[in-house]
Order: C-alpha cells, then structure tokens, then sequence
C-alpha cells in the first residue's frame, strides 16, 4: 500500500492591494464633520505586518505612483491565508517615515505631519484589497490673515515665526498611533507640556501660514511673529513685523485637530479673531496649499 507522506496544508498566497486616504476631520458647532483627501501623488508610507498576535513578518516600503495609490517600492506584500495585522506610517510626504525602533520613534519633531492607520483582516481571496484611512497625530495651526474693510493693507506673508511644543520625552507610538511622553508618576501618556524657547517658521503662501506641531496641554497662549508685505504705492519692499498671541482652546492642542486663527488688518488696529477647529490645510513642499480655502466670506 502506497502512503502519502506529505500531510502539510497548501495554503494560498494573495499579493495584497492598497488605497489609501487622509482623512482631515474637524469639528463644527458640535456636529463632526469630515474631508477625506487622496494620499498625494509622490507621498511615501511604511507598511507594517504581523500575524495576529504575533511577531511582524515585513515593513515595506510603499509610494503614490498616483493620488490614492500605493505601490511597493521593492518588494510587494504578499501573504497566506490568515488573520493579520497591518499598521501604516507615513510624514505625508516623498520622505521616508521615521525608522521605528521597538515599535517607536523617538524623538519626533515639529513641522511634520505624521500619519497613522492600523487594521485587522483576515486575508483571504475576496478581500486582499485593503484601503488606507490615515489620521494626523499632529495638530495643526492655521493663520490666515484677512484685509478688513475696504482697505487693501497686506499684500503677502513673508514669513510667519510661531511657540512650538516641546519635545522632550516625546515618542510615536506604532501600536496606537499617539504622539505623547510616559508620566512615570501616574504611568500614563500625555501631550507635552511646555514650549519651546525658539519659534519655529511656518509654511507660508499668500496670505496663509501653516504648521504641524505635536499634541499641547498648555495653560497659556502662543506667540506668533508676522513678517507681512505692506501695501504701499509709494515702496516696493515695504516689510513690517507684528507680534501676535493666540489662545488655545481648553488650554490643549489635540492631535487631529487643525486649529485656525484669522488676523484681521485694517488701516488702524490689527486683532486675532477667536480661534476656530476646521478642517485641515493641507500644503505641499513649498508650503502652498493644495485646497486654498478656509472660510468664504458671505
């Protein structure tokens, strides 16, 4: 009698497909809204997978070829049949993200917008398609400023220096996501907690700046220093500076969340508005935002 030894399993192998989102909630008089933006084109991730409560298996590289794509850098993710882990990373940009280290980066820094997403499947041949929601683990900041009236005051923002928060102690965490630093007194998580003595320059276009920045629990304001393009006939580089403070709402600055400030000019008086939680800006390498608008005036 004749006795087949071979009593392994064939399983499956699916190369595993990914789209991929930004996604730039904000929140509006109580109500949660949200913008899904496209993954940008040239934009690079970090795929991380492990079995199911197991040890990874890879962490590939991966680029937008296209807007909302993803295409592995070298080698693809394939995988069995099975139940799998994947965690994304990404600065949302051409660079690559930060190298983990035991499941962490540290330090983390100010000015980049560090992106997240984990999701469980069970791999299997109708579903090895996976797509990609990222969240900001950054905050943002916003200011925009405004002509009021009918006078034409400011041309353009030359440069925009702004407080950033500390990052002492600071690390990103792959397992869920969170820019934070361990309290070893209460052995919990928690944003920074102080600022930095120097500022930090914004991306600026126009009339708009922007910045990423790591989550805040603050009591107190930020100070911000506007070098702005003065409209005057009579000169061609007329370059005033202004001093501005911007108050953070419930003393915090949560990842997420992008936080816009409206400088108003008029002939006389320059004032800050009260902040407002919108959507995100999101700006390319040059700072000019790639959707312009924060709020049409009626």
């Amino acid at each position: 009698m004749h006795v087949n030894d071979d009593t392994s399993i064939i399983k499956n192998e699916y190369l595993v497909n990914f789209t991929s989102q930004v996604y730039n909630s904000f929140v509006s008089t109580g109500n949660i809204l949200s913008e899904v933006a496209p993954f940008a084109k040239g934009n690079k991730a970090q795929i991380f997978v492990c079995v199911y409560d197991g040890p990874f298996l890879i962490w590939p590289y991966y680029q937008a070829l296209t807007a909302g794509t993803l295409t592995p850098v070298e080698d693809p993710v394939i995988v069995v049949d099975g139940l799998y882990d994947f965690y994304f990373t990404s600065v949302n940009s051409p660079d690559d993200p930060p190298i983990m280290r035991n499941s962490i980066v540290s330090p983390v820094a100010n000015g980049l917008d560090y992106l997240w997403y984990f999701k469980h499947l069970n791999i299997q041949v109708n579903n090895s398609n996976v797509p990609i929601l990222f969240t900001h683990s950054t905050a943002q900041i916003v200011i925009n400023v405004v002509n009021e009236g009918s006078s034409e005051v400011v041309d353009w923002i030359n440069f925009t220096m702004i407080q950033v928060p500390d990052t002492i102690g600071m690390e990103w965490g792959l397992y869920d996501g969170v820019i934070s630093k361990l309290d070893s007194t209460t052995n919990t998580r928690i944003p920074a907690q102080s600022l930095l003595p120097d500022q930090q320059v914004m991306n600026s276009s126009g009339l708009i700046s922007t910045l990423c920045v790591l989550p805040l629990q603050y009591e107190g304001s930020l100070d911000a220093y506007l070098s702005m393009k003065m409209h005057d006939v009579t000169s061609s580089d007329s370059i005033t500076g202004f001093d501005i403070s911007l108050e953070i709402p419930n003393d915090e600055l949560v990842a997420g969340n992008s936080y816009h400030y409206t400088v108003n000019f008029t002939k006389d008086t320059v004032y800050v508005d009260d902040v407002e939680i919108e959507s995100w800006i999101v700006v390319d390498l040059e700072g000019t935002p790639l959707y312009p608008s924060i709020k049409e005036e009626d």
